[in-house]
């Protein structure tokens, strides 16, 4: 009627029968038996099995290891940890005795000699012990990371102990972070490095995919107009796509502010087919010649950065 592990299984039978009064097994975090078990003051060692080893008894206060101490690291998961998030890293050591000597090295460097300018530093590590009240005690080292960034990434964490010479060791690995941040209903898109939100890209929930992935983030039109080639783009005061795009020629196209074309929106820059609506808005507001109020009208809608008309002297075309 129980599952679980084989220790888990005898911790419940035995809670079970003896109701908490008796021995109890206790487990590690993988759910296998602690080589070190204890009952009132007497302790003993165990196979992996849970049996106990023969010869093995002595008192709780004897500093004495049945196998090799369990030491752990937890911290941020390779498989799906991402800068931007946060975690807490521990470095831990479970043993029959508290390990006063247990350290913890980033890159090297141990937790409580980090340079105030380490990205570490701000983790706040410090050194702890726990009873486990199984005759085994837990010396750890924890800190918080409230926020990775790159710094962060490809560091190496060790946790070494002297006093039983053995040491364990990983290295965080980060994926980049989600281009997308929303609150509620509304979504805006954030620089992958800095975290920081990218004026003018807020959009729906719903319309989840624009800021692109983490590997193939969205980029504003102000970034992309730098790169060689891109020169011809116009992009508005928030750095995103102007309604139309020429190409550097007299061939247009409408976009939305993301610079997705618009479909059959191919048009001749002087045939302004992506402002039909303010064009029209504008028009009633403006008096001259045809020439002039089209001149006006684009120098409005394009600030000088599109095509404007030139008019003679008696103001035609």
């Amino acid at each position: 009627t129980i599952s679980g592990s084989p220790c888990e299984m005898e911790r419940e039978i035995a809670n079970t029968i003896h109701g908490g009064s008796g021995y109890t097994p206790n487990c590690t975090e993988d759910s296998t038996f602690y080589p070190h078990q204890c009952f009132e003051s007497t302790c003993f060692c165990v196979n992996d099995d849970g049996s106990p080893i023969p010869e093995s008894d002595h008192q709780a206060s004897e500093e004495k290891e049945c196998r090799e101490v369990i030491m752990h690291i937890r911290g941020p998961k390779p498989d799906y940890s991402k800068i931007g998030e946060g975690s807490s890293i521990t470095c831990s050591i479970a043993a029959s005795y508290e390990d006063e000597d247990f350290v913890m090295y980033i890159d090297g460097v141990a937790f409580d000699e980090l340079s105030d300018d380490s990205v570490w530093k701000e983790a706040g590590f410090e050194w702890t012990s726990y009873d486990l009240m199984n005759g085994t005690i837990e010396s750890s080292i924890e800190g918080f990371v409230e926020e990775f960034n790159n710094d962060h990434n490809m560091t190496e964490i060790r946790c070494y102990s002297m006093k039983h010479e053995a040491e364990v060791t990983t290295e965080i690995v980060l994926h980049p972070r989600e281009p997308t941040k929303c609150m509620e209903n509304t979504c805006m898109c954030v620089d992958i490095e800095t975290g920081d939100q990218l004026e003018g890209t807020n959009h729906s929930l719903s319309d989840a995919g624009l800021c692109g992935s983490s590997t193939d983030p969205y980029i504003k039109c102000s970034d992309k107009v730098e790169q060689p080639g891109m020169e011809f783009l116009v992009c508005t005061d928030t750095g995103m796509y102007f309604s139309q795009q020429c190409m550097g020629t007299t061939s247009c196209e409408c976009v939305d502010k993301w610079g997705e074309a618009i479909e059959d929106s191919d048009h001749h820059v002087a045939e302004h087919k992506c402002f039909v609506e303010e064009r029209k808005e504008l028009s009633d507001t403006i008096s001259g010649s045809p020439c002039e109020i089209e001149r006006e009208i684009a120098d409005t809608i394009h600030r000088g950065s599109g095509y404007i008309p030139k008019c003679t002297e008696d103001s035609t075309f």
